[in-house]
């Protein structure tokens, strides 16, 4: 598949989809799962995602709507806000 159309965000989101659900393990999956989303981001040349603490819930949510909704249309939603999110966050502080 060739991916050079689609933004290295959704590929990454998909992937998380993928690898969660193909290790439905109640510890550790999540991390590794968001340790190999972050490695696919930096491959591609992009910032890494990091999900703050009080975005947990929402996080968890969107990854609940994959199987209630079967679409992964709110985690990739998730990932290009928390994305956007963190760069305005990171800009702020530069022009302090």
């Amino acid at each position: 598949m060739d991916t050079g159309d689609i933004h290295p965000i959704i590929i990454a989101a998909k992937f998380h989809v993928f690898y969660e659900y193909l290790h439905p393990f109640r510890d550790g999956n999540g991390r590794l799962g968001r340790m190999f989303t972050n490695f696919i981001l930096l491959k591609k040349d992009q910032p890494i995602l990091i999900i703050p603490r009080e975005k947990r819930e929402e996080y968890i949510s969107a990854l609940r709507f994959i199987r209630k909704e079967r679409t992964d249309k709110y985690l990739i939603d998730f990932f290009f806000n928390t994305a956007i999110e963190r760069m305005q966050s990171e800009i702020e502080e530069k022009t302090i």
